[in-house]
């Protein structure tokens, strides 16, 4: 009786040390590595976006352009333009690239997974028709700025306030809220399994 008990204790440490020793292992070891890497390389790009914006913005404010004037629609105008200027050979995939843009396709299609059927039509509902966009595009004029699903906001890599994830038709876009502009786009990305 006294043996089983200690085999039982014995096997109970083992399982319960299990997925620690498996966390351990070269090759999930390598893949958090690269996800982290993935990750930071993302966000370099987008804060480097964000430079390039807050730097056009301030140029335009020297220039004495009113960011209130018309409610601002000249100040996001000519924003857009300066940006897009700076940007004239930007591609897709220059933010969203290869080593980023699996990683995002992952997050989306787990969320979308774990929701309910119904949930899953709501958001494809929600989301504008899809139109042809290319990276410098302003948005969409007359589409709505359809917000995100909460919870998957929370999977996604966070963004500074200035871009913000967004659905256009089945391709997730990164605008730029103030200037309404196309920053990045990953087609494709809205897929139910």
């Amino acid at each position: 009786m006294f043996t089983n008990r200690v085999r039982l204790v014995v096997l109970s440490c083992v399982l319960a040390l299990a997925p620690v020793l498996l966390l351990s292992t070269p090759a999930i070891a390598a893949g958090q590595q690269m996800r982290k890497a993935s990750g930071m390389l993302f966000q370099q790009r987008v804060e480097a976006y964000v430079a390039l914006h807050r730097q056009c913005a301030q140029r335009l404010s020297l220039r004495g352009v009113d960011p209130q004037a018309r409610s601002g629609a000249l100040f996001r105008q000519a924003l857009a333009d300066s940006i897009r200027s700076a940007r004239r050979d930007a591609l897709p995939g220059d933010i969203f690239c290869r080593a980023v843009a699996p990683r995002i396709l992952q997050l989306i299609r787990t969320d979308l997974a774990a929701r309910e059927p119904m949930d899953r039509q709501a958001i494809l509902a929600e989301t504008p028709c899809a139109l042809p966009l290319r990276v410098n595009d302003q948005y969409p004029i007359g589409e709505p700025f359809v917000t995100m699903p909460p919870m998957l906001l929370l999977r996604l890599p966070s963004l500074p306030s200035e871009v913000q994830y967004r659905f256009v038709g089945r391709t997730l876009i990164l605008v730029d809220v103030e200037a309404r502009l196309v920053v990045d786009l990953l087609p494709d990305a809205l897929r139910f399994p």
